[in-house]
């Protein structure tokens, strides 16, 4: 269903199930990185950060430059979640050039999870118009980041099928 239904919505309610299921199989849902829809990329990043993968696939890190902003907002968080530090120079480079808010928040928190306190992170924060990033970037400067749980992903469907 994931790789050959017509429906965009079929397609991304099987990434969805892969996401919730304990087979550790990633290739179908990397394939689905590819997919016409961005939901259904939405919903296949989602489901990789599900699955506790060591290293992030070069398909997962070039999403952080998908054309659709909440592709970009859902890439960061399986990055974060895997915790891969050779990631670091694209999701920072992603950052330093995103114009969509949640994008940019989304990116600066997977910075901020891996440990990235560069200079020009920290300034491309503080530059934000986005009070909530600025205050995140004060509380990294002051070396207590907290507790930051959005985005925190909750892909449809919903209730659950």
């Amino acid at each position: 269903a994931l790789r050959n239904d017509p429906s965009a919505d079929v397609r991304g309610t099987a990434a969805w199930a892969l996401g919730n299921t304990r087979n550790r199989e990633t290739a179908a849902l990397e394939r689905a990185l590819g997919d016409e829809n961005p939901r259904v990329r939405y919903k296949a990043l989602w489901a990789l950060g599900q699955r506790g993968m060591q290293t992030a696939s070069a398909r997962v890190i070039a999403a952080v430059e998908d054309a659709d902003a909440d592709v970009r907002v859902m890439a960061a968080w399986p990055l974060a979640e895997i915790m891969d530090t050779s990631t670091l120079p694209a999701i920072r480079g992603a950052f330093l050039k995103e114009t969509h808010r949640y994008a940019q928040v989304s990116e600066f928190r997977a910075l901020v999870l891996m440990g990235d306190r560069s200079k020009e992170v920290i300034d491309r924060a503080m530059a934000s118009n986005d009070p909530d990033l600025r205050s995140h970037a004060v509380r990294m400067i002051a070396g207590t980041p907290g507790l930051w749980l959005w985005p925190w992903p909750w892909p449809d469907p919903r209730p659950q099928p």
